[in-house]
């Protein structure tokens, strides 16, 4: 077994935890158990604590990092995040603020007290990390107390630009100023801190630190987001960078021991899932009847007059007890493999839905890969300006991806639809249902198949909340909506 990684490290020493951690990674790719005991037994801890402060609850927080292990299992690892360390915190964090929004436990802007805010927190046992936590400790303090108010409160109560501004009464500006300089305090003490900003677009210098903490808002949001998109390589490496540098902010927090029941509740879930894998036709578990016993060879009924020996009398009752205490193991026994069972079957659903997600993905990329596409960009209308989205579309394949993002939660009575308009007409409605689910902050993508007239005839593609027992001819509210006439679509070679 080797020794943790992350134990008394230094930030010089990070490129070589990143290595590690790859190496790991490739372990668990490979199916080797090990390996992902390894990451867990480095970073459980930290993952833990990072969600135990942005959740206040140690079930929920102990819910977020079981999943997230499982994910890595399934190889559910972006490298666009750069590192392992900086996926798994980033990933942890936004599993955390997407659960306090669906659940509506997110603290309020108007009614947080920023005083309880902080970034560094008070004493902490020295077995923390090591030099690490000393030498980020040690970049943050070179900031003000109001500086790193500001990043407490982007970082662990996910406040948008605009909320802190309310909250602290000052102007975005200045919030956006104070944001950069504790994030790059604290990026000029890493090893990768090498390149500048990159001017581009008219973003400021200050506006990559508040991408990477994801509060920038409005307008600002959507172009560089857009911008982001074309791709810009400049922009998404120094980017790349300043994430890198926001996912070591937990590492000053105080790490909380996971209970032993996380790890074999995952440990349990993956060996499952091997078997399940192999035959997603999984059998019935359940145990055949057992064969009913024999009964005991007893002695002939003693002829009237005798009298019989207290030690069969004995044997009688001991053979009963034994009988009895068996049949309730067996009770015992069934009951357990039946929950085993129910188990095993809920583990072949979500597999069964994680080929289906699979397929959807790779029908996505193989739009997303053609040499030619044509693309749309959605604006965010009245009831959600903040939305916003492409969709990107070939011409030959007749397939589009539509991506959105920011779009509100649509209760259980409503949906989304995209809507392709043929003058006043609508020639497609395709439901977003996952939209509708409480992860609808987040980016959507999924594939779609456009009909034959959208080419050269569709005026307007539109994402529309309709109710969802409305009928097909229902009008609804629209939300998003982009022109696909001449001049309304980008053109985009590789």
């Amino acid at each position: 077994m080797a020794t943790n990684p992350h134990k008394a490290s230094r930030l010089a020493d990070h490129p070589r935890q990143a290595e590690e951690d790859c190496t790991f990674l490739l372990g668990v790719s490979a199916g080797q158990e090990e390996a992902l005991t390894e990451l867990y037994d480095a970073y459980a801890p930290m993952l833990l604590a990072l969600a135990l402060k942005m959740l206040r609850s140690v079930s929920d927080a102990e819910e977020i990092v079981q999943e997230l292990f499982q994910d890595i299992w399934r190889n559910v690892f972006s490298a666009m995040e750069g590192t392992v360390h900086t996926w798994m915190v980033t990933s942890t964090r936004d599993r955390a603020l997407s659960r306090l929004r669906a659940r509506g436990q997110r603290r309020q802007p108007q009614a947080f007290d920023p005083q309880s805010a902080w970034v560094i927190p008070g004493l902490i046992p020295a077995s923390a990390d090591g030099m690490a936590r000393e030498e980020i400790v040690a970049a943050l303090k070179t900031t003000s107390r109001e500086e790193q108010q500001v990043l407490a409160l982007a970082y662990y109560e996910g406040f948008t630009e605009t909320e802190i501004a309310d909250v602290l009464s000052r102007p975005v500006a200045t919030v956006r100023t104070q944001l950069n300089t504790s994030i790059m305090a604290l990026h000029h003490a890493t090893p990768w801190h090498g390149t500048t900003a990159p001017s581009h677009e008219g973003f400021t210098p200050e506006s990559y630190a508040s991408r990477a903490l994801m509060v920038l808002d409005g307008d600002d949001a959507r172009r560089f987001d857009a911008h982001l998109a074309l791709p810009c390589e400049a922009c998404l490496s120094y980017l790349r960078g300043v994430k890198q540098t926001v996912a070591l902010l937990p590492i000053v927090l105080a790490p909380v021991p996971p209970s032993p029941d996380i790890k074999e509740r995952i440990l349990f879930s993956i060996r499952l899932s091997r078997v399940a894998e192999a035959d997603l036709g999984i059998r019935d578990m359940r145990p055949d009847p057992l064969p009913s016993a024999a009964p005991p060879d007893l002695p002939e009924s003693p002829s009237k007059g005798k009298r019989i020996p207290w030690l069969m009398i004995g044997g009688m009752f001991l053979v009963l007890f034994i009988l009895v205490g068996l049949a309730a193991y067996v009770d015992t026994l069934i009951d357990k493999v039946g929950g085993q069972y129910e188990f095993i079957q809920g583990q072949a659903h979500e597999l069964s839905a994680l080929k289906t997600e699979l397929s959807g993905t790779r029908e996505i990329l193989s739009v997303l890969d053609s040499p030619m596409l044509e693309i749309v960009r959605l604006s965010g209308l009245s009831p959600s300006p903040e939305s916003h989205g492409n969709l990107f579309w070939d011409a030959e394949s007749k397939m589009a991806v539509l991506e959105v993002t920011e779009l509100p939660y649509a209760s259980d009575g409503t949906e989304y639809q995209l809507w392709i308009i043929l003058k006043d007409k609508s020639i497609l409605r395709s439901t977003l249902a996952a939209v509708a689910g409480p992860d609808s902050a987040k980016m959507y993508l999924t594939a779609v198949r456009l009909p034959a007239e959208f080419q050269d005839h569709v005026d307007v593609v539109a994402v529309v909340r309709v109710r969802k027992d409305a009928g097909a001819e229902a009008p609804g509210e629209m939300y998003l909506q982009g022109s696909a006439g001449p001049g309304g679509a980008d053109q985009r070679t590789k």
